[in-house]
């Protein structure tokens, strides 16, 4: 686990997708890049021509440096930061099964008007992603919540079962339940194809063994530009993500200082509030 765990802090690696250390490749990114910052500010010195030069940091990946440039030859035009804007994940797992998810609570919806949600009623789960998700959402039957977040057919599953995927829905014994199990069995992977509005979007189709069938669809999932997540919905996330952690107790209390950060006058409350 120690060489494991060492080899994401060198960089961020696809091996470790479905691990605890998957979600820490953006935290020591974050925490590396903030040390960074201040070391330079106190004079530590390093090659202003590290990432691009001789020896540096483009080289350790290719030998073709006008390659590497011709890249970065329209970057800021415009950043993505700006346009088309943030997105923001309103489920806790891979970027990936985002859309997928949506489609399945709309085919939810549909299959509640039905009838019961019963999976011994289904004969078959069709799920339409676009192709490129193949190489990321790789745990087929998933064993633990961290495969979870990795895996579109349990992602599905969950939204259609529970009718909803958040923290409590990636719990190991959650992931290998009896009817989760029996959906993700049942499950039919099926590549999107034509104009494709979203690199997430996404169909989902529930087949009983009535004949009948329940359908939902994610042109332009929840959080993307162009379909923002509200603000209500933002505060949920928080207060769900950090309640499960840190106790609801917190989660309130930070809240409401995070909103009013650039006029909070002493960032050591917040601090102060995190530790209880």
């Amino acid at each position: 686990h120690a060489l494991g765990i060492s080899c994401s802090l060198a960089m961020g690696i696809r091996a470790n997708f479905g691990t605890m250390t998957k979600p820490l490749h953006a935290g020591v990114a974050a925490m590396n890049g903030v040390m960074a910052a201040q070391l330079a500010s106190r004079g530590f010195t390093a090659n202003p021509d590290a990432l691009y030069g001789e020896n540096g940091f483009a080289r350790a990946f290719t030998s073709d440096l006008e390659k590497a440039e011709e890249l970065l030859r329209t970057l800021g035009e415009p950043y993505e930061l700006l346009d088309p804007g943030l997105s923001f994940k309103p489920y806790p797992c891979c970027r990936g099964p985002q859309g997928a998810i949506d489609a399945a609570l709309a085919a939810r919806e549909e299959w509640k008007k039905l009838g019961d949600i019963d999976p011994s009623d289904v004969e078959r789960v069709e799920c339409r992603v676009p192709s490129w998700l193949r190489s990321v959402l790789v745990y087929h039957e998933p064993k633990t919540g961290t495969e979870g977040k990795f895996s579109l057919e349990f992602c599905v599953a969950a939204a259609l079962l529970e009718g909803k995927v958040g923290v409590g829905q990636f719990r190991d014994e959650v992931v290998t339940s009896a009817p989760v199990v029996e959906i993700i069995r049942r499950f039919d992977w099926q590549d999107l194809e034509g104009e494709i509005t979203s690199p997430f979007a996404s169909e989902v189709v529930v087949h009983l063994k009535s004949g009948r069938k329940a359908v939902g669809k994610a042109e332009k999932p929840l959080g993307e530009p162009g379909n923002p997540m509200s603000e209500e919905q933002i505060r949920d996330k928080y207060r769900e993500c950090v309640g499960s952690i840190l106790g609801y107790g917190v989660a309130d209390a930070t809240l409401g200082m995070l909103v009013e950060l650039e006029r909070l006058e002493d960032v050591n409350r917040l601090v102060q509030a995190y530790r209880g």
